[in-house]
């Protein structure tokens, strides 16, 4: 994947993280899923982590 890609995925994640960041919200929690192998790299290359089945 080139550079290019990556700023965008990263940028498009801090525009969705901080209108929450800036109510008062100090985590998310992301619904996905192992099949989607580059969505699970992309939240993981930025500090999210894989929990437990959620919900």
């Amino acid at each position: 994947m080139n550079t290019e890609v990556k700023v965008f995925q990263k940028k498009l994640m801090e525009n969705l993280e901080n209108p929450a960041r800036n109510k008062g919200f100090t985590y998310l929690i992301l619904e996905s899923g192992e099949l989607l192998v580059a969505a699970m790299n992309l939240y993981k290359s930025i500090g999210y982590y894989v929990i437990p089945i959620y919900g």
